[in-house]
């Protein structure tokens, strides 16, 4: 029986022509098939146990990925030793839904405490051991793709003076933890990304895609522009790197022209380096910054819409791409199932956030409907 998406209810607008009109939408909306293989969901958390993300992702995903429970920090306590719970929670759960998974991730600047205290050839035996003892666990070939690095370069250019990390301005990769030890160790802070791609694709023998996920490309041609070089540098060398993946982090209130310009820009640079292009981690926040200001339970209409027809621009832009360059894109995942889970309610509560595909009861907003092929 369909029902009319009520404008007083927490999600559920759909985009229209007429401000205030709402459309009649089916109970359940239908599972859409897009020009790419995967339309993926990160799970974290009491999503495992909960109906209606459990729901969403079996309903209409195809493709897991955990959110926090694979990252080093999380993952390893100490040396040694594992915290596997919540990431076996995860692989049960996706393997029941006969989803493929792509694991995120295994290296980027947030590592476990103790292994700041190691030199780098402690780090890559550190690096090494997590590999073997996850592809041991579920198995080498369990994961369809694996992160090897996120978030390695910078997002901006500053070519008139050092940035405030000390790092050449030429430099496309941050001075994080992998960078400042391998420089030291052997000259070139850039040698570690080849020896973590080496180790990596050493320990998953399987048939997994190996490859590097970039933060928030979506905010400028410059952090792209790092990327495309960085990557370029690295092959350079030998290194192959299957798909480059970039974060889409983003703000419904803002143009959605911005948005398909970097979002072509990134998938051409893609082309351009012979990679596999996904987009990571897509999500559009109702708010304009990280303060305490809330919509309370009645955000405003026009920027539901505004939401909806975002997604929709960003959808049509990747589909536009894959037509002119078939099987580049192999992934768009959104950053978590529902509105009742997102990191942006957590993280930066105790607002309440609507950023996803779904309102917290399950049902689809105009956000999905928007997407359709």
């Amino acid at each position: 029986m369909p029902i009319v998406i009520n404008p007083q209810t927490a999600g559920g607008y759909l985009p229209s022509q007429t401000a205030g009109t709402y459309f009649v939408v089916p109970q359940r909306a239908p599972r859409y098939t897009f020009a790419w293989p995967y339309l993926g969901a990160a799970v974290s958390g009491w999503q495992f146990n909960n109906q209606i993300s459990r729901g969403l992702l079996g309903g209409y995903f195809n493709y897991a990925i955990p959110e926090i429970a694979g990252k080093p920090e999380q993952l390893v306590l100490a040396a040694g030793v594992y915290n596997w719970g919540p990431l076996d929670q995860f692989v049960s759960l996706a393997q029941s839904l006969g989803l493929p998974m792509r694991y995120h991730c295994l290296a980027w600047p947030a590592m476990p405490e103790f292994v700041k205290a190691l030199t780098y050839a402690q780090m890559l035996t550190f690096f090494d051991d997590m590999c073997l003892a996850v592809a041991n666990r579920y198995g080498a070939s369990a994961w369809q793709a694996v992160e090897v690095c996120n978030e390695f370069c910078k997002r901006d250019l500053n070519l008139a003076a050092p940035l405030k990390d000390g790092s050449n301005p030429l430099d496309p990769l941050t001075y994080n933890l992998w960078f400042t030890k391998a420089l030291a160790a052997t000259g070139d802070g850039k040698n570690c990304v080849k020896d973590l791609f080496t180790r990596a694709r050493a320990r998953f023998a399987g048939t997994a895609k190996f490859g590097w996920n970039e933060g928030n490309l979506n905010w400028s041609f410059d952090a792209t522009s790092n990327f495309d070089a960085a990557v370029a540098a690295q092959q350079g060398t030998g290194v192959v790197v299957d798909w480059m993946g970039s974060q889409h982090h983003e703000a419904s209130w803002q143009d959605a022209t911005n948005l398909v310009a970097k979002t072509q820009y990134f998938l051409q640079r893609c082309v351009a380096r012979g990679c596999k292009a996904r987009i990571t981690e897509y999500d559009e926040s109702i708010y304009p910054d990280f303060s305490s200001f809330s919509y309370g339970a009645n955000p405003p209409a026009s920027l539901m819409n505004q939401q909806a027809l975002k997604m929709g621009a960003m959808f049509a832009a990747c589909k536009a791409q894959q037509i002119i360059t078939p099987g580049l894109i192999e992934e768009v995942t959104m950053w978590g199932t529902d509105d009742g889970y997102t990191y942006l309610s957590s993280d930066f509560g105790p607002r309440v956030d609507r950023p996803l595909l779904f309102d917290q009861f399950g049902n689809p907003k105009g956000c999905y409907l928007a997407i359709a092929p």
